[in-house]
């Protein structure tokens, strides 16, 4: 009956729901680029300390999970990750129902953020952002929690791991010294608990320092990161369609009332504003090609801004209208889960319908992966189109060739070679655009050298000023010119 009174139960049973949720969309083994490479690191435990980026702490439980013998160690590398997001789904119900006194707002409030599209994108495959998520989601319950034993140090432990794991996660330290400052004005912990969680925090930071490289320093002054101000409406602008792409739905409207909704103290209300804010500025000035990741923090925020936002809505309208809240929120989640998994089930249907394709919105297109249906249908259920790619590619190479891939291909190659021990007598070889005639023009004389794909990341102009590009198979080889038709010696 404690337990169940403490919420320990009603978390486990949605962390078992979103759970089920990510395994019918999992994907099945191998992906493309950073998950490609993330599954190999798991899979050889590669915790290398040659570059920060390279997210060491989060290559630790990872690599045991790849040990589980379920699937190929791709597949367990990308449970590991659904592992991670059904925690954070759970976490973030206990923490909204906490502060809301109401079970319908924790569901809403989860359900928001476990069918927003760039969580569940990587919830179902294999990249960093769920762990910090994970962290993210844990540190806040339980810093709140005077209830659960540890907490504070527990949460000091949880933000150390997710700062380490990815820098951008300093973002949320302020807020939990909102969080912590007042609980200890307001008695709720002790003066020496509050300093414990700092200590846990220092701690398990410097722990994590080892893994990282010696000559690293961790530039973090603002300048680095604030956007110009020429460019901040167009971000913002930008960022206010991302943010209705992670909540199509009526309920976004939910978000503004839930910033005071904290039925306790003001603090938590605070720093989840603190921390959109922050994320909001920090993120307007990272230029990258995949941007809209990298306002992870501020989706986690208004998702839980709309759980208490709804339990706000959905008292109001009942005692205006007379209705039972049993009904209001059946309606309410409905909206908020099934909207969103329709929307995103349709629009690579509906863009097509309309002619409207990958290139023409920016996206790639590669062999085996449809870019409208694989980057804005979250599922990736069955999908094998990677590992079609690479298995086809290698088996089509003549012994001992030489490959020249962009990083999206290379990785899921490189996978089947060094973990699968596929085709070890090709080479592939990942090189910049600006690397590849000098390379080529160094290798041909005693390799054969082929080309994966033909665009955008290859210098196909200066190629062919030395090469006939010919295609053999799925691949296109370098065939040297005589002498006198174009070629010219290497220096």
């Amino acid at each position: 009956m404690r337990a169940l009174n403490q919420g320990k139960i009603p978390i486990l049973l949605v962390f078992i729901l979103a759970q089920a949720f990510y395994i019918c969309t999992l994907a099945p083994t191998v992906l493309w680029g950073d998950d490609a490479m993330y599954q190999r690191r798991a899979a050889e435990f590669d915790v290398r300390n040659d570059n920060p980026w390279d997210h060491p702490v989060w290559v630790l439980p990872a690599a045991l999970f790849a040990r589980i013998p379920v699937g190929d160690p791709a597949f367990r590398t990308n449970l590991f990750t659904s592992v991670c997001a059904a925690l954070a789904v759970a976490f973030t119900f206990g923490l909204v129902r906490r502060h809301t006194s109401s079970v319908g707002a924790g569901i809403l409030g989860a359900g928001a953020l476990g069918v927003s599209h760039c969580f569940w994108t990587h919830a179902v495959r294999t990249e960093v952002y769920s762990l910090n998520l994970f962290a993210l989601a844990l540190g806040l319950f339980l810093i709140t929690h005077p209830d659960w034993g540890g907490g504070v140090a527990a949460a000091g432990l949880a933000l150390g791991a997710a700062v380490a794991n990815h820098v951008m996660m300093l973002i949320v330290l302020p807020a939990f010294l909102i969080i912590g400052i007042d609980r200890v004005v307001r008695r709720e912990i002790r003066f020496t608990e509050g300093i414990g969680g700092l200590l846990v925090f220092a701690l398990s930071l410097s722990a994590a320092r080892l893994l990282l490289p010696p000559t690293y320093s961790l530039d973090v002054r603002a300048i680095h990161f604030l956007p110009k101000p020429e460019a901040i409406p167009g971000a913002i602008k930008t960022f206010l369609v991302y943010l209705l792409l992670q909540f199509p739905t009526p309920l976004l409207l939910l978000a503004p009332l839930g910033m005071g909704a904290d039925r306790g103290s003001r603090s938590l209300g605070v720093a989840l504003l603190t921390v959109f804010v922050f994320n909001l500025l920090i993120a307007l000035g990272h230029d990258v090609p995949d941007k809209y990741v990298f306002y992870n923090l501020s989706y986690y925020v208004a998702a839980v801004w709309i759980g208490m936002g709804s339990m706000r809505a959905v008292r109001w309208v009942g005692n205006r209208r007379r209705t039972r809240a049993g009904r209001l929120w059946i309606l309410v989640a409905s909206c908020a889960l099934l909207l969103p998994i329709g929307t995103y089930y349709a629009a690579p249907r509906l863009l097509t319908t309309l002619g409207v394709s990958g290139r023409r919105l920016g996206i790639r297109e590669i062999p085996y992966r449809p870019a409208l249906t694989f980057f804005l249908w979250p599922s990736k259920s069955g999908y094998r189109g990677a590992r079609t790619f690479a298995e086809e590619w290698l088996a089509q190479m003549p012994r001992g060739a030489v490959l020249i891939a962009d990083h999206t291909v290379a990785q899921p190659l490189g996978y089947l070679q060094r973990v699968e021990k596929t085709r070890e007598d090709v080479e592939v070889v990942e090189l910049r655009v600006d690397e590849q005639v000098e390379y080529a023009l160094r290798t041909a004389p005693v390799r054969r050298v082929f080309l994966a794909l033909t665009e955008p990341y290859y210098d196909i102009h200066g190629l062919e000023e030395h090469f006939d590009i010919v295609r053999h198979g799925p691949a296109y080889e370098l065939v040297p010119r005589a002498k006198g038709a174009g070629q010219t010696d290497p220096e």
